[in-house]
């Protein structure tokens, strides 16, 4: 069983506590995202398991703190914040940006103590070994960036219409794409846990060709393609995703 006396620690959100989890799922959002993504996800995920969120800086209860400049920064605040929770069986999901986070996590866990997740799972995520792409960069103007978020349908009309929230909201953007474009590596490493990679079919950001390339980075990898919807397809909270997500839950508790 999980301790319920978990250690606070400002980049990890547990929404619901679960005094009888065995096992729990560190979550990494989105680029502009933020923890409270998968404040829901308890009521999709096994019972046997924990949600714990990764909460970026620049956002929510950490919007007073500068934004990461670097994908090293985060992937060494995020392992440190995940070791500290000590040795319990644990996974990592991450869609988009926090996918590719998640995974160079994962790489960093196994280098820094060899406790490996037991599983990572990515949606509409590329593989850091592949180019950012070109057609939305942290370096367009107000105007264009935020036609680009009407066109990804991942950001809510009430922010994109409103002056004072998008002033707010746009450098959030732009420090997650900054940070998305210089987070390349120059080639694929393999995990030693399995890779499950899921991608919908009308994603006009990663497609399924590019979330393949998972493929070169564990030895046991599974994609799973076609689901409805888009980039966002995630936020739907879509069942089939859930089911693959405690299957592999199952055959690890």
């Amino acid at each position: 069983m999980i301790p319920s006396n978990k250690i606070t620690n400002k980049s990890i959100h547990i929404f619901k506590d679960n005094p009888e989890a065995i096992f729990r799922i560190f979550c990494f959002h989105h680029a502009a995202g933020s923890a409270s993504k998968y404040l829901s996800w308890h009521q999709k995920l096994s019972k046997q398991c924990e949600i714990a969120a990764i909460q970026f800086p620049g956002r929510e209860t950490r919007q007073n703190e500068p934004f990461y400049v670097s994908a090293h920064d985060a992937i060494a605040e995020a392992a440190a914040a995940i070791m500290s929770f000590g040795d319990q069986p644990f996974a990592i999901f991450g869609h988009s940006l926090g996918g590719s986070i998640g995974y160079a996590v994962a790489l960093e866990l196994e280098r820094r103590s060899g406790n490996t997740p037991s599983f990572v799972a990515v949606a509409a995520a590329r593989p850091p070994h592949l180019p950012a792409p070109s057609n939305l960069t942290s370096n367009l103007d107000d105007f264009a960036l935020i036609e680009k978020l009407k066109m990804y349908s991942g950001t809510p009309p009430s922010i994109l219409s409103n002056t004072r929230a998008i002033s707010y909201f746009l450098p959030r953007v732009r420090a997650d794409l900054a940070l998305s474009e210089t987070f390349v590596l120059p080639q694929p490493v393999e995990l030693i846990c399995p890779l499950i990679s899921f991608v919908a079919a009308d994603d006009h950001l990663v497609s399924a060709k590019e979330t393949n390339e998972w493929r070169l980075c564990a030895t046991d990898f599974t994609q799973v393609s076609d689901f409805a919807g888009g980039h966002f397809f995630v936020d739907s909270l879509p069942d089939r995703m859930f089911c693959y997500l405690n299957d592999a839950l199952l055959r690890v508790t």
